[in-house]
């Protein structure tokens, strides 16, 4: 994660993009808009079954179903 995130600013969709050019070429492709609304739409829809774990400086994401 760049030093600007943490996981608590990644739940509320904070954007520190690490390589601009791969933003852009999924922005053009519609993959992805950039604007970091991604991850509150994922916990917006299934929040419940969303845990964040950090590993040194990664982060991940995983669904767990009961």
């Amino acid at each position: 994660m760049p030093n600007t995130l943490n996981l608590e600013k990644i739940r509320y969709g904070n954007l520190a993009p690490r390589n601009l050019f791969v933003l852009k070429y999924l922005d053009n492709l519609r993959y992805m808009d950039g604007l970091g609304r991604g991850m509150p739409m994922v916990l917006r829809e299934i929040g419940e079954w969303v845990r964040f774990d950090e590993i040194e400086k990664l982060f991940v994401l995983k669904l767990e179903y009961s």
